[in-house]
């Protein structure tokens, strides 16, 4: 559980090695790092859904903002009128990881998390 806050709170933070440092200071979607603040934040919400993790403001607070900036990231990027590029952008999957975050931030707050089963198979989480 440490793990998974200090991977969020890192994406926070914007520190090196985290996906929002790879996104916002590299211009580079990294998967593996998505990877690493999706699974850190479902972790979060499974220890939340079973009463071993306090209510915790500063938690909510970094998921939202982490979740804004990502979102941010992607209009910035798609933005005919922006100079903001991102290399190695999945572009063809963009929708897919837009549902994850979606159902990430959803089921944080709302007390559930998706069977990764549910999810298409084209975007497939290493972790599961």
């Amino acid at each position: 559980m440490d793990k998974d806050l200090e991977i969020l709170f890192m994406n926070e933070k914007v520190l090196e090695g985290s996906f929002l440092f790879y996104f916002h200071e590299k211009s580079s979607f990294q998967e593996g790092a998505f990877w690493d603040y999706y699974n850190s934040v479902i972790s979060i919400t499974s220890n939340k859904i079973k009463d071993e993790l306090e209510d915790d403001n500063a938690t909510t607070k970094a998921i939202v903002y982490t979740h804004n900036e990502i979102l941010k990231k992607f209009i910035h990027h798609l933005s005919p009128n922006d100079m903001y590029e991102i290399k190695n952008f999945p572009i063809d999957n963009l929708h897919l990881y837009n549902e994850r975050l979606s159902y990430m931030l959803e089921g944080y707050f709302k007390g559930f998390v998706i069977n990764e089963d549910l999810y298409d198979e084209d975007l497939k989480n290493p972790m599961s």
